[in-house]
């Protein structure tokens, strides 16, 4: 029993010294967590529209953790969004994605899913996204700011 205590230690001690990181955390905001990927995958998507720019990751990661915080205070606040304003949002950037790509399956052979599965990855950010909109809606929205002030 020993012997397969130590082999097993031993085994174990040989895989996580040749692991690889697969992703990491830039950021924790209100225990919803920003990985690296989610950036990069931003970083991409900006690039495949033709933009680039210098400190393009710490951009994308402010975004995010503004959003992120947009959230965590919509949840407090309760505002919130319906299924059918996410499925309309998901609908049209879809949409925008087939006509830049040319046409439905040159999507979904660039991203190697269906759009349903696409739908599915994407649907809580989407949630997000919104829920942060009309959070960032509900706090601007009382500020008034006049022509002198600008």
């Amino acid at each position: 029993m020993k012997q397969i205590i130590l082999g097993s230690i031993i085994l174990l001690f040989a895989f996580s010294s040749k692991a690889q990181v697969i992703d990491k955390i830039d950021g924790i905001v209100d225990k919803k967590i920003i990985l690296r990927s989610d950036i990069e995958s931003q970083i991409q998507l900006l690039k495949s529209q033709g933009e680039s720019y210098d400190n393009m990751h710490c951009e994308i990661f402010s975004q995010l953790a503004m959003g992120k915080l947009l959230v965590a205070q919509a949840a407090v606040d309760s505002v919130t969004v319906s299924g059918d304003e996410v499925e309309a949002e998901l609908d049209r950037k879809i949409n925008y994605y087939i006509s830049i790509t040319g046409s439905k399956e040159a999507f979904e052979e660039y991203y190697g899913k269906s759009i349903d599965e696409l739908k599915t990855d994407f649907r809580e950010d989407i949630k997000d996204q919104l829920i942060a909109s009309r959070m960032r809606e509900t706090v601007v929205g009382e500020i008034e700011v006049t022509p002198s002030e600008v």
